[in-house]
């Protein structure tokens, strides 16, 4: 598994064949960014995605531009700048999802909207969201073609994460629940991607982030989700 942090880190760990296994895992930086390695606020990396075809498309927050890296993240990087979205500056693109079609559907973080970017052509259209509500902090393609955003939402009993399918209706974007994770914690999950088990059934992995703190956590969970209509384990 690879999962990137907030500093420009790539973090990558064998995947658990267990519930609370140990493992080892590796720590790199990302060999380019917007700015310098020694500013957090220069490689503050916020989504990862696969580009389907030999690299890696990571989006970064403050310097809101979208970067491209080889399967090694050797050389061979670009760029797609989105600075002309008026995004807040620690606001931007907490998000990244690779549609069917090859686009890049990009969600800034009051998950209002959603971000659509054409590679080939550098075509960047963006949309409101209906029915939206709480942070985004990541989004999936599951394997049956639904796209969804992971929420954040804050309460009393701490942080929770919600599953929202984001879905085209021919005239509009809009979003509607399909799974809650009620943590009753601090566990700030800012990490999603999907696999298909044997049986049907979709597995989410999501990973939080501790945020530095002594109250927060990193785990990562397994949610198992049943084919349409049916309810999550």
């Amino acid at each position: 598994m690879l999962a990137i942090t907030d500093s420009g880190s790539i973090v990558r760990f064998p995947r658990p064949a267990k519930a609370a296994q140990m493992m080892s895992g590796t720590v790199a930086d990302l060999p380019a960014g917007p700015g310098p390695s020694t500013l957090k606020s220069a490689r503050d990396s916020e989504a990862i995605v696969a580009d389907g075809k030999d690299g890696w498309w990571v989006a970064f927050e403050v310097h809101h531009w979208l970067w491209f890296y080889r399967q090694d993240f050797g050389v061979g990087f670009w760029a797609v700048n989105l600075e002309d979205q008026d995004f807040p500056t620690n606001g931007g693109v907490e998000a990244l999802a690779r549609l069917p079609d090859g686009r890049l559907a990009a969600f800034p973080e009051d998950g209002a909207s959603i971000v659509l970017v054409a590679i080939d052509t550098r075509r960047i259209e963006r949309r409101r969201i209906g029915g939206s509500g709480g942070q985004v902090s990541d989004a999936t393609l599951l394997p049956d073609g639904r796209l969804v955003v992971l929420r954040r939402l804050f309460g009393l009993d701490g942080v929770s994460a919600r599953i929202d399918e984001v879905r085209w209706t021919g005239t509009q974007w809009t979003a509607a629940p399909i799974a809650t994770l009620s943590t009753r914690s601090l566990a700030n999950f800012e990490g999603a991607t999907a696999a298909l088990l044997p049986d049907g059934r979709t597995r989410l992995w999501l990973v939080s982030d501790d945020d530095f703190r002594a109250s927060g956590r990193t785990l990562l969970v397994a949610l198992d989700l049943p084919p349409r209509g049916g309810k999550p384990v």
